[in-house]
């Protein structure tokens, strides 16, 4: 979510949406729990249920994230939070804007250039990881 009309029309975003269906409602109701409680949350109780965040010490991978700064979806200071809990947990590997400054939510899935703004620089970026970590 967030203006970006070079990446995919307005008039395509009838298209994008239906594209989605038959998403379920309950990710939309995940998403405002989230917004609600301000707490990275599992679903297990709905929406008005107890808070139980996501175990982050369970991880045990690198974690790189990518995101849009566009994004009015998600907010940077929420991913922020989500790689200072992942840093304290020692499996922030790196925190990485899209280099795209009007990439957001939708883009993606959705952008015309995903191609080249997005994949080709996280797939050289998963090899860079695999050299690295193959070597421990």
């Amino acid at each position: 979510m967030g203006d970006d009309f070079e990446q995919h029309p307005s008039d395509m975003t009838k298209a994008i949406i239906m594209r989605m269906h038959p998403a379920s409602t309950r990710q939309l109701f995940h998403f405002a729990k989230f917004t609600q409680t301000g707490v990275l949350t599992s679903w297990e109780d709905g929406l008005e249920g107890r808070v139980r965040p996501y175990n982050l010490t369970n991880i045990r991978t690198p974690v790189s994230i990518w995101y849009g700064e566009n994004d009015q979806l998600t907010e940077k200071s929420q991913i922020l939070r989500l790689a200072s809990a992942l840093n304290e947990t020692g499996t922030l590997h790196s925190v990485t804007p899209v280099a795209w400054n009007k990439f957001n939510h939708l883009d993606f899935v959705f952008a015309k250039d995903v191609g080249k703004i997005l994949n080709v620089p996280l797939v050289a970026h998963v090899k860079e990881l695999f050299d690295e970590y193959d070597k421990e």
